[in-house]
């Protein structure tokens, strides 16, 4: 009960982490971080308020702080000693894009999340050098494009030990289905799924390759599904981008303090995690109080499992990544962002190179939107 949770970020996507985090039994001390230190407070001060409101007895504390500045994010880590950190910390939004005109958003969309994955990394970059730094140990969940950036970090030994949301909630969507159908509570069924990001965005438009397997008191019944139409027929592919702070980002919040309990409390629970261990895309996998393990299911392999994530990870333009950490993008994404946005972002991505392709994208975006006349909050 007197673990220790860390939050760094409290854009929209942490702070409904937050506010769920704080009516959670097994976690009594709550502690977050952001640049902004008037909103930061405030936020974590109105959780707290409604957390004891509803009998929730929690410790809550802010703290302002800038991740890039890595020598005072180790001293705060090591005078906090969080049991488990997360991060929800990104240069620019993954949904910005899809708010410009149709014709310019389809083709961000087509043209997948992989070059933005430059503004999602320079920021958990910097916070796992911190933790490095600062001989802490927490248990790490990455919630920035987890199936990419947790295995580029890991390939330079700064790995996050999971990531949330994504294929996740195809998955509980799935599941929650099934358990409907056989009038049985949800943790009664066990579903093997194996996909990354793209199946939530282009599922149905596009062929994204995918695994899934359905358990019922351990009975198969995948075989009295179509797997195409459940896994792409969960209710969040079809909100509209400003709707997101309602429709999306509370199911990956949800994803995330689920698995940060199971984490807290050892359940050892069957789940699903996008970037488990540094591996591509989205696995079934067991988050115990030591660890997490990726599960399978007869008759698939990991290498199979992986190939088939990576495979996925192709419809976000991701060609590959190699065993240094670069991205390679697709030829296709590579044109499509260069169609939508006027940036050429080359045929590789290093770490190191990440804040400066970030930033010229992000202004390249806000030139396009400051054309159609498209208010973004970048």
């Amino acid at each position: 009960m007197n673990k220790c949770v860390m939050i760094v970020g409290l854009g929209d996507l942490g702070g409904w982490v937050l506010e769920f985090l704080v009516r959670c039994e097994g976690v009594r001390r709550i502690v977050t971080a952001d640049i902004r230190e008037e909103y930061g407070y405030s936020k974590t001060m109105t959780a707290a308020v409604g957390a004891s409101q509803q009998g929730f007895d929690k410790r809550l504390e802010f703290h302002k702080l800038d991740v890039n500045d890595v020598d005072r994010t180790a001293e705060l880590l090591h005078k906090v000693q969080p049991d488990v950190l997360y991060s929800a910390t990104t240069l620019q939004s993954w949904w910005v894009p899809y708010l410009l005109p149709d014709n310019l958003a389809s083709k961000a969309k087509q043209a997948g999340v992989g070059p933005f994955t430059a503004g999602h990394m320079p920021l958990i970059h910097k916070l796992m050098l911190a933790v490095k730094k600062s001989g802490t140990k927490p248990r790490v969940l990455n919630n920035s494009f987890p199936d990419v950036i947790n295995v580029v970090l890991s390939r330079n030994g700064l790995g996050p030990e999971i990531g949330s949301g994504n294929s996740d909630m195809i998955m509980e969507d799935i599941r929650r289905k099934v358990s409907y159908e056989f009038n049985i509570p949800p943790g009664e069924v066990a579903v093997y799924l194996y996909t990354a990001h793209a199946m939530c965005m282009q599922a149905t438009t596009k062929d994204i390759p995918f695994s899934l397997k359905i358990y019922v008191a351990g009975e198969d019944v995948t075989g009295r599904y179509d797997a195409k139409e459940l896994v792409s027929g969960f209710a969040s592919l079809y909100a509209p981008m400003k709707m997101t702070s309602w429709l999306i980002h509370p199911r990956v919040a949800a994803s995330a303090v689920k698995n940060m309990m199971a984490m807290i409390n050892g359940t050892n629970e069957l789940t699903h995690v996008p970037g488990p261990n540094g591996l591509p895309g989205g696995y079934s996998v067991r988050v115990g109080a030591k660890g997490t393990d990726i599960v399978l299911p007869k008759g698939l392999t990991l290498e199979q499992a992986i190939k088939t994530n990576m495979d996925a990870l192709k419809f976000d333009g991701i060609e590959d990544i190699k065993k240094d950490g670069t991205i390679v993008f697709t030829d296709l994404t590579r044109q499509l962002t260069k169609e939508w946005l006027g940036a050429d972002v080359g045929k590789n991505l290093k770490l190191e190179d990440a804040a400066e392709m970030a930033l010229e994208l992000k202004t390249l975006t806000k030139k396009v939107a400051d054309k159609y006349n498209v208010r973004l909050e970048l």
